[in-house]
């Protein structure tokens, strides 16, 4: 009868062979080590998003030890917030919105320090949903800022997930 451990050795090896991975384990292209996130452009009516999103993307990369400042970096990250869309998902009549979704879509590129481009993504788009207060615009408002932090967080992790999958 074959141990425990052999067993897990076995599967190991197993999974080695077959060339899986953990998604986002993987090295940056070109052989990038270390990434500068250039602040994007925000092409959309939703004042404050270059920063948020910039910020969540940053943050992404610093956790996995991949920021670096802008001459230090091997690799530049740029583009844009396309675009920020809101429609009502769940509503108490014909025209009480209760629940709505926020939709973010971004252009992303990476480029190496000659500004060869390495990477790109199109149209990275994800959504958020978040309550309507009936009684406050603030409190709505307020719900969909932090939507959208939520959002660019999950976008930050998609994008670093994207660029780093060898698959």
């Amino acid at each position: 009868m074959i141990s425990n451990r052999l067993w897990v050795l076995l599967a190991g090896v197993i999974i080695a062979g077959c060339g899986y991975g953990f998604q986002g384990a993987g090295s940056l292209p070109g052989d990038a080590q270390t990434v500068f996130v250039q602040l994007l452009t925000n092409r959309t009516s939703e004042t404050g998003m270059e920063n948020v999103f910039t910020g969540a993307l940053i943050e992404e990369l610093t956790r996995n030890q991949r920021a670096a400042g802008e001459g230090r970096a091997d690799a530049l990250l740029s583009g844009e917030i396309a675009s920020i869309s809101t429609d009502t998902i769940a509503r108490t009549g014909a025209t009480t919105s209760v629940e709505r979704r926020v939709r973010a879509t971004l252009n992303l590129e990476l480029t190496d320090r000659a500004g060869v481009v390495i990477w790109k993504a199109r149209n990275i788009s994800a959504s958020e949903a978040f309550s309507v207060d009936s009684d406050s615009q603030a409190i709505t408002n307020q719900s969909q800022r932090e939507a959208l932090t939520r959002l660019a967080q999950r976008v930050a992790e998609s994008v670093y997930s994207r660029m780093t999958d060898d698959f």
